[in-house]
């Protein structure tokens, strides 16, 4: 590798679980100027492009009439052909006998507005998701070393974006280089949604606008993966609130609305509520708030939980970056999550031997260890499962959870049981690509 963008982008396709069995590439573009440039710094990345089968470029010269056929491939080279042939002869390209793994040219400068980013995903973006149907590892590359736009990468989802060709073929190389098998081998939990349970939750989170998730779809999510929160309800009148509460006090009260993604900023928590006329002034409370802070929020009600008691709070949840996909986070959460910064992040899924690794170098961990006496030592296995469990959730829903934050996680200080009294989930818009992440 000559440089640090060679290195980043090797690293990014191995994040990404491309172990092509050899170093022969297929590389399509849609300009002849592009698959020209590509042939030459292949030379230079010691790279090899190989001509295609001659039974590939027969069926290849059937699809794309009137176009020179070889590799680098020039899939823009005939007026004639239709989306549909298009997007077969990417599936041909990659079929080869003799090729690998397949790089797809386009253009994805972050510089570029979003509907140029857009239409160069659309022309390539149904050829893309072909290619990955054959089986053959495939990577986007963006013509340029300068930064890829955001809408690029979300419209290709689990298919790495790497910026620059000399980098993406030094990528593809240096993958084959190394199929060595990691370590530790990733087993599904058995306990997790299955396949068809996956496809269908992302088939929901699909029909979702993007933004904030809804209160109830975002626990549903959650159940779905075995990750139960503090019960509660949402209410429309203080007289509801009341009936639900009835033995179960003290209860928590605060607004439910999918514009307000930080309700204590904005007076929108009330904690302690030990009685009916407590919860009646909390939830008058909290609608005056939301009125004067928030006054265009859509308002879903009122939500009513059991408060838990006082115990080690943690955060956990996802992240998306731009390089390695999602990412799972734990650290110290409630307010400690602003005081100090005491987060660990690991690519997702991990095991529960990583879990735990993550949890052990965070601060948290030393009070879960009693330090220095301060409360007794605890337990950190269980919020270890809950980490697990999140980072195959954002796994499965690759490229549709953008972000997401259960904050706090209240982890009892004798049992060390995490209990999650709040989540902020993001979506994000559907992407082009086809099917359920491996």
């Amino acid at each position: 590798m000559a440089d640090y963008d060679e290195l980043a982008a090797t690293l990014q396709v191995l994040a990404a679980g491309i172990r092509p069995r050899g170093q022969n590439v297929a590389v399509i573009t849609d300009s002849g100027g592009q698959a020209a440039l590509t042939a030459d710094l292949a030379v230079t990345a010691e790279v090899r492009i190989p001509p295609f089968r001659p039974e590939t470029i027969d069926r290849l010269q059937r699809l794309v009439p009137h176009a020179k056929i070889g590799n680098p491939f020039d899939a823009g080279a005939s007026p004639f052909t239709t989306d549909q042939q298009y997007e077969d002869a990417f599936a041909v390209a990659a079929s080869d006998p003799g090729i690998d793994a397949v790089a797809v040219i386009l253009e994805a400068a972050g510089s570029a507005p979003r509907s140029e980013a857009m239409y160069a995903v659309s022309m390539m973006g149904g050829g893309i998701a072909r290619i990955a149907e054959t089986g053959k590892p495939v990577i986007a590359v963006s013509s340029t070393t300068a930064t890829t736009h955001p809408a690029s990468r979300e419209a290709l989802g689990g298919v790495p974006l790497v910026r620059g060709i000399s980098s993406g073929l030094v990528a593809l190389r240096g993958s084959a280089g190394n199929r060595t098998p990691l370590p530790i081998e990733h087993h599904r939990p058995s306990s997790l949604p299955t396949a068809q349970q996956v496809a269908q939750l992302r088939d929901l989170l699909s029909e979702r606008g993007d933004g904030v998730l809804p209160d109830g779809t975002a626990r549903g999510l959650l159940s779905a993966y075995g990750i139960e929160m503090v019960p509660s309800t949402i209410v429309e009148t203080a007289e509801e609130g009341v009936e639900w509460a009835d033995g179960r006090y003290p209860v928590v009260v605060k607004i439910s609305s999918p514009d307000i993604a930080h309700r204590s900023d904005i007076g929108a928590v009330v904690t302690g509520v030990c009685g009916p006329e407590q919860l009646s002034r909390a939830v008058s409370d909290i609608l005056a708030a939301v009125e004067r802070r928030a006054p265009s929020a859509a308002v879903k009600g009122v939500e009513i939980q059991e408060q838990v008691s006082s115990g080690h709070e943690a955060i956990v949840g996802l992240a998306s970056d731009p390089v390695f996909g999602p990412v799972v986070v734990v650290g110290s959460g409630g307010i400690f999550v602003e005081l100090f910064d005491d987060a660990q992040l690991s690519v997702v899924p991990v095991t529960h031997a990583e879990a735990s690794r993550l949890v052990d170098a965070t601060t948290l961990r030393a009070r879960m260890d009693g330090h220095r006496s301060l409360s007794a030592q605890v337990s950190t296995s269980a919020l270890a499962e809950l980490v697990q469990r999140v980072s195959w959730l954002g796994h499965d829903m690759r490229g549709l959870v953008d972000e997401m934050d259960l904050n706090p996680v209240v982890i009892n200080r004798a049992t060390g049981q995490p209990m999650l009294v709040d989540v902020l989930i993001t979506k994000r818009a559907a992407l082009a690509t086809k099917g359920v992440p491996a």
